[in-house]
């Protein structure tokens, strides 16, 4: 849960950078104003949590980002002070695809969207209302830590599976567009070495691998980087702990890496508008 600490911390780093925070953010919602950014991925990574922050709606004081609140069909976030502007989150449970992502392929192979923001999590996707014990991967024999260990193994499976649809759309796509892989949950996998393997050597590697080999550089960009929204536990929406945030991992960390997301889609955005 956010306390008074990290509300005063935020509070600090955009005061100490209010010009330089405003200067991005006007420059990217001006941008937005003339394209569109999707935001995807598997189910509770914290999509939604991510549009509502890249809008504007977001409240760190009001809201409860920690609790995971499934949706079940398309979102759109609408800018504050724009209505008609708009951040789509697809939703990213598999048995929603079909549907929700039907009209997909052929929007982002027609450049309908200028920007993607793929969201994973390392494998720690938040567990719908239900606790662990009532979970399909869970074994009463093998106990809480064999399930963590077989619920991260799937929900990557599930991670990599998005990228394998969603890539061949963007190879396909004739216009300028940009991919940040946004590894989210960062206080969760902080320190864990398998997390650079995994994105560099791993399944989820080769296929940013072999994306980027099939765009000509002038017309794709790809950037990768961790982020955590919050710092929490891992827990049930009943707060059974099923891990706890790494160790080393404060609210200056967690807000460095709010502002690096905010760094780096200005780079993406202004590489976006080069002629």
């Amino acid at each position: 849960m956010i306390g008074a600490k990290e509300v005063q911390e935020w509070g600090m780093w955009a005061w100490d950078n209010r010009k330089v925070a405003i200067d991005l953010w006007v420059a990217f919602r001006r941008w937005l104003k003339k394209s569109r950014l999707l935001v995807i991925g598997p189910g509770g990574t914290g999509k939604t949590t991510l549009a509502r922050l890249l809008s504007g709606e977001f409240d760190w004081l009001l809201d409860s980002p920690w609790r995971y609140n499934e949706d079940i069909a398309i979102t759109k976030h609408k800018l504050r002070n724009d209505a008609t502007t708009q951040v789509i989150v697809m939703p990213g449970q598999t048995h929603r695809q079909p549907s929700s992502w039907a009209k997909l392929g052929e929007q982002l192979t027609t450049g309908y969207y200028r920007g993607v923001i793929l969201v994973t999590a390392f494998g720690y996707h938040s567990l719908p209302r239900i606790s662990y014990k009532e979970h399909r991967l869970y074994n009463r024999s093998k106990g809480i830590d064999q399930f963590r260990s077989d619920y991260l193994a799937a929900c990557r499976t599930d991670e990599i599976e998005c990228l394998r649809k969603l890539s061949p759309y963007l190879q396909a796509c004739r216009k300028k567009v940009w991919l940040l892989s946004l590894v989210a949950k960062q206080d969760l996998w902080f320190g864990d070495p398998e997390v650079e393997r995994w994105h560099t050597e791993g399944d989820c590697g080769e296929q940013i691998t072999e994306l980027c080999r099939a765009k000509p550089p002038e017309l794709f960009r790809h950037e990768r980087l961790g982020a955590s929204h919050i710092i929490s536990n891992f827990v049930t929406y009943y707060d059974e702990i099923l891990k706890k945030n790494s160790e080393g991992y404060d609210h200056r960390a967690q807000i460095e890496s709010l502002r690096r997301v905010i760094e780096v889609i200005d780079g993406l955005r202004k590489w976006e508008a080069e002629k």
